[in-house]
């Protein structure tokens, strides 16, 4: 499946086949999501702590809300995080590496879904960051962005038709109704704007298994010392 395949079948998916993901997979998302780019020279805020465990993702399933998320049925969960001591913009970046994960989930056969957390509340009244934290013992300076649940997919979702595309959008510059259009809903074509139909071939990266110093198994080392 090349890069623009992937962009296009990608669907949120939220019901997930019970069955593990294999080792070699789990090490090919994390590879992917370390080479997930980040900002001010590249200082890699992020943390990410891998869960399989059934019964910490039912815990994590219900960070935002009584009744069990998605996260309750997935046979794995990446949650996100980033020091944010580290940079100025680590939501920027801690979201960068969630869309990362999703799209290698998807080129891996595997579907997934944004569970977010960061200014979300959890039922008894505190932050579910805060609640995150105390469940997998996460250091304060942490801040939790999302949790990304991942399985085989147990449902389908047919992709977006270039019909259904909000190619409003998309504007050019120097266009004299630009500004306008702006300030508007932005529904409908837009000037000479098209959709590309021709899919350029791109390289293949080589499949590497870092020394994944930081992705995490429940409670990683690392950031007991960070």
């Amino acid at each position: 499946m090349d890069y623009f395949e992937v962009i296009e079948e990608r669907r949120s998916i939220r019901k997930y086949e019970q069955r593990p993901i294999a080792e070699e997979i789990i090490q090919k998302l994390a590879a992917s999501v370390l080479r997930a780019p980040s900002s001010r020279g590249g200082r890699r805020p992020w943390e990410f702590v891998i869960v399989t465990d059934r019964k910490m993702l039912g815990k994590l399933a219900v960070a935002r809300s009584k009744e069990p998320s998605f996260v309750m049925g997935a046979p794995l969960a990446v949650v996100v995080g980033a020091d944010e001591r580290a940079c100025d913009v680590w939501i920027e970046d801690a979201s960068i590496a969630c869309t990362y994960i999703l799209l290698s989930a998807q080129a891996l056969g595997l579907g997934g879904c944004w569970m977010q957390i960061r200014e979300r509340k959890h039922p008894d009244g505190r932050w579910a960051e805060a609640y995150v934290r105390e469940l997998l013992d996460l250091p304060s300076h942490l801040r939790v962005q999302a949790i990304i649940a991942l399985g085989y997919p147990a449902e389908a979702k047919e992709p977006y038709n270039a019909e259904e595309l909000p190619v409003g959008k998309i504007h050019r510059e120097n266009t004299p109704a630009a500004s306008n259009r702006i300030r508007s809903s932005g529904d409908g074509p837009f000037g000479s704007f098209v959709l590309p139909t021709a899919k350029p071939a791109i390289a293949t990266f080589r499949d590497y298994v870092f020394p994944l110093s930081q992705i995490g198994i429940l409670c990683p080392p690392c950031l007991e010392s960070a």
